[in-house]
């Protein structure tokens, strides 16, 4: 929305590298899978086996003849449905619960995003708010500084007293603490956002 491709590029950053964005999404995925599992439940279930048994009856053993001393295979194949009808809303009422939970989950997810996001979009907004402003008070020193010269001139030439001399130059100390109070603001907005971008001090740079 404010079309500045730089502070686009910061919230992909800070969005691809979060840690706390990665444990939102994880938690979305495992209670959607919660909520799949649960649904499960609410269905016809198939199952199916197969076995093989194979063995030789001893020759002098208690089994008679034609069986003493041959082999015998036994194949067993069985199928088994099962369904669980949901007569009082047990199952119906645990999905409802685990999708409310993937939702809430997704929910938690997408509010990181949007808390996260904003947060940078401040600290951005005041950077450049902090540049216009020690921007301001350069010009400003500047200003202040040609007076000063003009004024020495003209006391020079009998023009001006001391006293316009003395507050052209009572000015000057007060707007360079000014533009270093400024520098240390750039310095910290800098810092917080290389912190929300998740990346070290230099980032700020």
């Amino acid at each position: 929305a404010y079309g500045d491709p730089q502070l686009d590029a910061l919230m992909d950053e800070a969005l691809a590298g979060s840690p706390t964005l990665a444990v939102a999404a994880a938690r979305t995925r495992k209670a959607l899978a919660a909520a799949a599992v649960t649904n499960a439940d609410r269905y016809p279930r198939v199952d199916a086996s197969v076995s093989t048994t194979r063995e030789r009856f001893s020759a002098n053993g208690l089994v008679p003849p034609p069986y003493a001393g041959a082999w015998q295979t036994d194949n067993e194949f069985a199928i088994a449905l099962s369904w669980d009808v949901d007569l009082w809303g047990e199952h119906r009422a645990a999905y409802a619960s685990a999708v409310g939970d993937a939702r809430a989950a997704e929910v938690d997810a997408q509010a990181a995003r949007l808390a996260l996001t904003t947060a940078i979009g401040q600290a951005y907004a005041e950077l450049q708010h902090a540049f216009a402003k020690r921007d301001v008070a350069a010009r400003t020193l500047r200003d202040r500084e040609a007076i000063l010269a003009l004024t020495r001139d003209r006391q020079a030439a009998g023009l001006d007293s001391k006293v316009e001399l003395k507050q052209a130059e009572s000015a000057l100390p007060a707007t360079r603490e000014e533009i270093i109070g400024y520098d240390e603001r750039i310095a910290l907005d800098r810092n917080a956002l290389a912190a929300l971008a998740g990346a070290g001090p230099d980032r700020g740079l």
